[in-house]
């Protein structure tokens, strides 16, 4: 029996871990330089108005080049 069966996860990634995964690489989400619980709250939703801004021109460019 393999691994996997007993395990029985799905093998890719969600889109939540993706994004995660952006956050803590590309937007410091893991070496904030705040202190406080609603200052950091704050960094966090601030960066993720980032990501989902710099999402936007992705999108808008290959929906362009499908159409």
């Amino acid at each position: 029996m393999s691994l996997h069966k007993i395990i029985d996860r799905p093998t890719t990634r969600t889109s939540v871990e993706r994004c995660n995964s952006r956050l803590k690489t590309y937007l410091t989400a893991d070496a904030a330089h705040v202190r406080g619980i609603q200052k950091f709250t704050t960094h966090q939703y601030l960066n993720a108005i980032v990501l989902l801004a710099s999402a936007l021109p992705v999108a808008h460019h290959s929906e362009r080049a499908a159409a």
